[in-house]
């Protein structure tokens, strides 16, 4: 009469052990990282400022991590995560080099070369620059970036810019 034994109650603790591990293991929450999203559209050669981050979770390892320094290399949309190579370090102003705000076509990015051609008294020369960052705001020429020239050549970069004597070549992106 094997329907009057005593049941197993080791078989009985192991399965359920078994199904309870089952379900820890598919429910359990997926570790997860705060990354940085584009807050708002945002335009190639501008800063990354906290104002247009949004931080949402993602999954280990589904997203490099990224480093919030420098400008944008690319055109970002409002809701894409930023990731590495969407970003570049913003060059510094070289030592025994001065900033001035100049008007600089639209798209010019961080790092790139800049010649400021200074007509002051009917004798055009060129200075070499680098254009360090641009600013959020545009104008219908274009945009105003922070140039670094050197220091010799401030006086006259500066003359030219008040007289409207000044015109801006950008080059390639450094």
């Amino acid at each position: 009469m094997y329907w009057l034994a005593r049941p197993s109650y080791w078989r009985w603790a192991a399965a359920i052990l078994l199904v309870g591990a089952s379900l820890y293991f598919e429910l359990r929450p997926t570790p997860s990282i705060e990354h940085p999203f584009a807050g708002a559209d945002l335009t190639a050669g501008s800063a990354v400022t906290v104002a247009a981050i949004d931080w949402r979770p993602v999954p280990i390892g589904v997203l490099p991590e990224t480093v919030l320094d420098g400008f944008l290399l690319v055109d970002v949309e409002a809701g894409q995560p930023l990731v590495p190579a969407m970003l570049d370090a913003a060059p510094l102003i070289p030592t025994g080099w001065w900033g001035v705000s100049v008007p600089v076509p639209e798209g010019s990015l961080p790092g790139s070369e800049v010649r400021l051609v200074v007509d002051v008294r009917g004798s055009p020369r060129v200075v070499p620059g680098l254009l360090i960052r641009t600013f959020e705001e545009a104008t219908i020429e274009g945009s105003t970036a922070l140039v670094a020239i050197p220091e010799s050549e401030a006086g006259a970069v500066a003359k030219a810019l008040a007289d409207s004597a000044l015109s801006v070549l950008i080059g390639p992106h450094g």
